[in-house]
């Protein structure tokens, strides 16, 4: 029998569950919920509760026993599951039957046939039909394929189990539900399994059991009129192609970029909003031109309007402006004019050189093409194409000034050194470009001077410098003249030596020397005396810093002394022989006298007698 409903041959009818936990398993030959061995149901109500319903052998989840066909099995709610037995449908008829007038409305269903069976619909050998899908999530899985004699046959997952006919199996044929007005298709979504799920307005379960899945049946709608399935935040259109049995997510062309776009030498976007729904292709360009944009749907999509051909955008980035202009020159009267006109532009982009002109056709040349010899102004004339790649372009006339040339001034002080100086510089300079020159021109045996201005000192006078600014394209000539003057060298005057020398047998010095200045004469004697001493300056450029006196270098005679011995003797002994001492000679040196030594004394009368030396 059933797990819920009519026993062995027996038929259910009028079973309501409306919430609580329900498992029901059918018996051998038995549904689920519903029929008995060889029995019907029908009037099965669940809006609902935790349903699980098995069926037992050869019968349905939800439905009809062994060869017992179902109806009016409605399903508004609650999480329901029902597996058929081997050739039972899910939900529908069992083996042998029919299953139909089946509605589900809403709450999460899974609908699994036993082998060769529908999962919503016939039994094995049964057909489905008059099924209606308004709402829940709903999940038909056909059951396991059935193999007869090397062939395999596959039931319906919607609709009519493997069936025999005529002495053949053929595959059950899929039967498309309704939502009680139009025909729906399963639409598989993918969820995180906590977000909202709405269509066209209708809540969802947020997940089926515990996939991340959730199976809702659709009308087929159009691309301009599509379905609204809102996941959380994120909406999508959904419209189904029923000539190749799949949905079709509807898109939104991307608004045009009507932004202006100018050449700027760098890649440029054209920009359309980015999508996973589509290709876009052409949007970047460098150069400047009209450039066709194209997107492209990837398969599976279909633009809002119904079509699925590329869409196409016009691309124009415009010539950017270049300004050539002739450069001007202003000329001295006199001076060459520029051999080459040279240009400038303004406006290149990028990494753009001038380069691009080349084949611009460019042209500079005189007003007329008369060329100019006399004071004024000249017009010099830019042309050439007005347009190249990338560019327009707009020319600009320069001008050619021809003028008087400008008087330059030299400005340079006259110079006093001393001879001897070593850092004598003329130190000159122009309000106009031309180069410095000096040349001595009086005095060249006073001086000399270098290209730089430096003087070298020959001797004491006055010599006169002519400096000179060379003539430029700007400035005529000009010429200064200095003076350079020469003094003479001051010598300090010696002091004089008052010192006395007394003499030593040897030579001396006087206490004023030789230097570098001058020259000491007279001033190294031996002998005693009074010698003059003469100082005389070295140099012809060189002066005394005062008045030069008189040196005397005196050498004092140094003192000798002779003295007597002195001698004791008795009356009548003989007379000594007399000596004398000398005390003061230098360096050696002998008495160069004759002494005489004399004495009245006679031997023979006592008394005390002076011994004289003279010399």
């Amino acid at each position: 029998g059933a797990g819920i409903g009519g026993g062995d041959e027996g038929s259910s009818s009028n079973i309501t569950i409306s919430g609580g936990t329900v498992t029901a398993t059918g018996g051998s030959g038995g549904a689920g919920i519903g029929g008995g061995d060889e029995g019907s149901s029908s009037n099965i109500t669940i809006s609902g509760g935790t349903v699980t319903a098995t069926g037992g052998s050869v019968g349905a989840g939800i439905g009809g026993g062994d060869e017992g066909s179902s109806s009016n099995i409605t399903i508004s709610g609650g999480k329901v599951t029902a597996t058929g037995g081997d050739f039972g449908a899910g939900i529908g008829g069992g083996d042998g039957c029919d299953g139909s007038n089946i509605k589900i409305s809403g709450g999460t269903v899974t609908a699994e046939g036993g082998k060769g069976c529908a999962g919503i619909g016939g039994g094995w050998n049964g057909s489905g039909s008059y099924i209606t899908i308004s709402g829940g999530s709903v999940k038909a899985v056909a059951g396991e394929k059935y193999e007869y004699d090397g062939t395999t046959y596959f039931p319906a997952a919607i609709g009519q189990g493997v069936y025999w006919d005529d002495g053949a199996y053929y595959d059950g044929a899929e039967v498309t539900p309704t939502d009680g007005t139009d025909n729906v298709y399963l639409l598989e979504l993918d969820v995180d399994g906590t977000s909202a799920v709405t269509a066209n307005g209708k809540a969802y379960p947020t997940k089926h059991f515990d996939e991340n899945k959730v199976y809702i049946y659709l009308p087929a709608k159009t691309a301009q009129s599509p379905n609204e399935v809102t996941v959380g935040n994120e909406t999508t259109k959904y419209c189904y192609d029923t000539a190749n049995s799949r949905w079709l997510i509807v898109v939104d062309a991307p608004e045009a970029d009507n932004r202006d776009f100018t050449y700027d030498g760098e890649e440029q976007t054209y920009t359309l909003a980015e999508s996973d729904y589509y290709t876009i292709s052409g949007n970047k360009q460098i150069n400047a031109g009209v450039h066709t944009v194209t997107v492209t749907l990837n398969d599976g999509y279909i633009w809002s309007n119904g079509t699925t051909a590329a869409k196409e955008y016009t691309f124009t980035i415009a010539k950017a402006e270049l300004t050539v202009t002739a450069e001007s020159y202003t000329v001295k009267l006199g001076n060459p004019l520029p051999e080459t006109l040279e240009y400038t532009v303004a406006g290149l982009e990028g990494a753009d050189t001038e380069a691009v002109l080349d084949n611009a056709n460019l042209s500079f040349g005189y007003e007329n093409g008369v060329t100019p010899s006399a004071l004024g102004e000249y017009a010099i004339v830019a042309s050439g194409d007005a347009e190249i790649a990338n560019y327009t372009i707009a020319y600009e006339n320069g001008k050619l000034t021809i003028t008087e040339k400008a008087v330059q001034t030299i400005t340079a002080d006259n110079v006093v050194l001393t001879y001897g100086d070593t850092d004598g510089k003329i130190t000159a300079a122009t309000d106009g470009d031309g180069a410095i020159s000096y040349k001595v021109t009086t005095g060249d045996d006073v001086i000399s001077v270098d290209e730089n201005g430096n003087i070298t000192v020959l001797k004491f006078g006055t010599a006169t410098v002519t400096i000179t600014a060379e003539d430029t394209f700007d400035y005529a000539e000009a010429t200064k003249t200095i003076s350079v003057t020469v003094n003479k060298k001051k010598v300090a005057v010696p002091t004089a030596n008052t010192t006395e020398y007394t003499y030593t047998g040897t030579a001396q010095t006087y206490g004023v020397t030789s230097t570098d200045d001058y020259t000491v004469e007279g001033g190294t004697q031996t002998n005693a005396g009074e010698y003059p001493v003469t100082i005389t300056l070295n140099n012809e450029n060189y002066e005394w810093d005062g008045t030069l006196g008189t040196y005397t270098f005196i050498i004092k005679q140094a003192p000798v002394t002779v003295t007597a011995k002195s001698y004791t003797i008795k009356v009548g002994e003989a007379l000594p022989t007399y000596a004398y001492d000398v005390t003061g000679l230098v360096n050696g040196e002998t008495l160069p006298i004759t002494v005489a030594i004399s004495c009245t004394a006679d031997g023979k009368t006592t008394g005390t007698y002076d011994i004289v030396v003279s010399g």
